[in-house]
């Protein structure tokens, strides 16, 4: 696009917006609404699974082990009495009902507790099972108090369904829900149990109660969103038009920019919403970053557009020469930020890919709206031209004329020191580590992660994994050689650091055995023979009760049982490294049929992050191959293009530098960022190499006196969108959902490394890459 050809395309854009200033505002809010009405077809999930890609490896394997095994979805509830003794005859008849009262959960399927454990006795030659405690009250105490040792030394209730120190018990409900319907029916299962929670904890003083499982955590997902509009979005607001009001001293300026955020908001999200695509919780962040890059385009225009005022203009030509300075810069920041939030489509998340199909498109809108129904609006309304003598931004500009003559007067020692600290903090990449930890998406201050924490340090491990290991053959779990395979691997995952318990049916044919041989000790231990341990596993299922089945940890066909490890080390690092450890040791001391991939929930978030990163790795790359082929076709300039992009790509390198000092945990939310921040960080370049590259070709200036041009004329703007932006964005720091305000805090850095580098880098790269023509560039005093 060559200069005359973008005039009249400036020329003819600024006519038709400005021309009939009423038809073009009517008709941006005819899209709007057209837009917007499409955004009551999103459909809303609360189901995990739609954090996870169809093709997601982690996701397929725990599908196999749900498809294998009864479901392992649950509710767990941690049971803390005031006397810290759940052994006491009150606390045991109390968690007997409780037990009896959460079979009465929608959708439960089994529950298991410490009082409904089936403790084996032999008559004779057959088996009777019966619940360890059962009318506790009457128990005669010798007889509770031998229970009592029972539950404390046997391996399936130890830190699973009882504290070692006695202290609190739990409660798994495992369900079996339809899965037609997770908005409804996730709802109806957690209310259903807080409210017997809140019944038992009324009817007992000083008892607490303590609710986990991904079921719970799902809907403590929308529940935590929607707690932020009590504070976050009040507060955004709020910040938004002080912000606004200081910065334009008119109140006209700061509602039609909210107005146009508004709209933007609205239409692009509305026009998503058509394609009936699937959302939950994570795209409340969307209205924020829309609203807050659509205020940026604002303010560039309304800045220009205020400056020509104070020259005499009216207001109509005011207008027509500030989308002519602005139309160029503003298209292409947009169109950049656009690119930046569509590479989050190579994101292995799909509400992360529709956040960023929604921002890319409300971004557009912003651009299309700040044109159409801002500019037209603004030269309708009444208000208060500035004069130049007493305009706040004029004091402003001139101070930026002193900042970039000292900046070019001093510029080995500040190109020196800049750069100095921006390979620091590059350098400071390399301590972030990949780690998410679904415990912690969660804020200190919420009960879902108090809850969790509760849990995972009193009681049992809410890190999980799960390992399906096949005997190769039907009934083959009942092959002594297996059992023994199963029980080595069970004492090595015993001896890794983070362990607290391990599940396996090796435990239940070992009280078996131990149970039918007058629970002499010696005989904890496998059965020597194929035929005994069959036996035994008939003795046993036809002793269970309904509901209590060992379809949990068996196969219908007795081919394959079920390893459960419960891990106190939640982080994304801790079930990555112990899995890969525990499918080497398979690998080493197993036959292969044993050799399974681990499965859990927990597992599928600490895969996640990477997943995400090496996909958003690819569509960074495309990004910035068309992103330079349109910074150089746009500046006309290979080598401004190329400056361009070294100015975008290191101040998001140092934000992640900045992370690694501060957290060093880049999880879900983190990688968002990755591709979010190249789209926003472009804007503050654009608009400055813009108004350098007019100030080169078009006034003739010199490489000096072009920077200082660019200062002078849009280095207010870039202070203020800079301001803007980290203030929006900080705002989302205060979400009580760490996935979200993680996001937001290093986001808010980065844009803040984005301005530091502009100003204080980029001037020293072109003084240094472009002095052609300065030899016969005017010699003038930049006014």
């Amino acid at each position: 696009m060559n200069r005359e050809s973008s005039a009249t395309l400036v020329r003819r854009v600024s006519q038709l917006a400005l021309k009939k200033p009423i038809v073009s505002v009517v008709l941006s809010l005819c899209l709007f609404l057209f837009s917007g009405y499409g955004a009551q077809f999103f459909r809303n999930t609360l189901d995990y699974h739609f954090f996870f890609s169809a093709d997601n490896p982690q996701l397929a394997a725990f599908d196999r082990l749900q498809n294998e095994y009864s479901k392992t979805e649950a509710v767990f509830v941690a049971i803390s009495p005031a006397n810290n003794d759940v052994f006491s005859p009150s606390n045991l008849t109390m968690i007997e009902d409780f037990t009896r009262d959460a079979w009465t959960t929608p959708y439960s399927q089994r529950v298991d507790s410490l009082t409904n454990f089936q403790y084996t006795v032999a008559t004779d030659d057959l088996l009777d099972t019966s619940d360890l405690f059962e009318n506790s009250m009457t128990m005669d105490l010798s007889e509770l108090d031998k229970r009592k040792q029972f539950s404390l030394s046997e391996p399936l209730l130890l830190n699973s369904l009882v504290a070692n120190d006695g202290s609190v018990a739990g409660v798994r409900i495992t369900m079996n829900m339809p899965g037609i319907d997770h908005e409804a029916e996730t709802p109806e299962v957690v209310f259903y149990i807080r409210d017997l929670a809140k019944k038992y904890e009324a009817k007992y003083p000083g008892l607490k109660l303590y609710l986990t499982g991904q079921i719970v955590v799902d809907q403590a997902f929308p529940e935590s969103t929607a707690a932020d509009f009590n504070f976050v979005w009040p507060a955004f607001f709020l910040v938004m038009m002080l912000l606004l009001m200081f910065i334009y001293r008119s109140f006209s300026y700061m509602l039609v920019t909210m107005v146009t955020g508004v709209l933007s908001i609205g239409a692009g999200m509305g026009i998503i919403g058509w394609t009936h695509i699937k959302v939950n919780a994570a795209i409340s962040a969307a209205p924020v970053m829309i609203l807050t890059l659509a205020v940026a385009d604002c303010i560039h225009i309304l800045s220009s557009y205020t400056h020509e005022l104070t020259l005499g203009k009216s207001k109509k030509d005011a207008m027509i020469e500030s989308l002519r300075i602005n139309f160029i810069a503003v298209l292409l920041t947009s169109l950049l930020t656009g690119l930046g939030f569509l590479t989050l489509h190579f994101n292995d998340s799909p509400p992360y890919r529709a956040l960023g199909y929604i921002v890319a498109a409300g971004v557009g809108f912003a651009f299309l709206f700040s044109v159409t129904f801002l500019a037209p609006l603004v030269t309708l309304i009444p208000h208060r031209a500035p004069t130049r003598d007493g305009a706040g931004v004029e004091r402003v500009s001139r101070a930026m004329g002193k900042l970039a003559a000292f900046i070019i007067r001093k510029d080995r020692s500040v190109f020196v020191a800049v750069t100095l600290i921006a390979t620091g903090l590059c350098v400071s990449v390399g301590l972030n580590q990949i780690n998410d930890d679904a415990v912690k998406y969660f804020g200190k201050n919420q009960t879902m992660r108090q809850h969790l924490e509760f849990v995972n340090t009193r009681i049992t491990g809410i890190g999980t994994l799960n390992y399906s290991l096949n005997s190769g053959i039907s009934q083959g779990i009942t092959s002594p050689a297996y059992l023994r395979h199963v029980e080595e691997f069970s004492d090595w995952l015993k001896t890794q650091p983070g362990v607290l318990q391990v599940d396996t049916f090796v435990d239940v044919i070992k009280r078996i055995n131990r149970t039918l041989h007058a629970d002499d000790e010696a005989f904890y231990r496998i059965p020597n023979s194929k035929e005994e341990v069959s036996q035994y596993i008939l003795l046993y299922e036809l002793s269970l009760p309904a509901g209590m089945d060992v379809g949990n940890v068996v196969t219908i066909d007795k081919s394959a049982s079920r390893v459960r490890v419960s891990m106190t080390d939640t982080s994304g690092p801790g079930h990555i490294g112990l899995d890969e450890k525990a499918k080497q040791w398979l690998r080493n001391n197993a036959p292969s049929s044993m050799w399974s991939e681990g499965a859990s929930v927990p597992l599928m978030f600490s895969h996640i992050s990477a997943r995400s990163i090496d996909g958003m790795l690819w569509g960074l790359v495309g990004a910035l191959v068309i992103m330079s082929g349109l910074l150089v076709f746009i500046l006309r300039s290979l080598t401004l293009g190329l400056i361009s992009l070294a100015s975008n790509i290191v101040p998001v390198a140092m934000g992640f530098g900045v992370w690694g000092w501060v957290s060093g945990d880049v999880d879900l939310g983190i990688t968002v960022t990755l591709g979010m921040a190249f789209g926003i960080v472009v804007d503050d370049t654009i608009h400055f190499l813009s108004k350098y590259q007019r100030a080169r070709r078009e006034l003739g200036y010199s490489t000096e006196h072009a920077i200082t041009y660019a200062f002078k004329t849009v280095g207010v703007a870039l202070l203020v969108t800079t301001i803007v932006l980290m203030a929006g964005f900080s705002m989302l720091g205060f979400s009580d959902m760490n996935i979200t305000s993680n996001m937001a805090i290093l986001t808010t850095v980065t844009i803040g490394c984005a301005f530091f580098i502009d100003f204080f880098f980029l001037p020293g790269l072109l003084l240094r890459l472009d002095k052609a023509n300065n030899s016969s560039a005017k010699s003038v005093n930049v006014p």
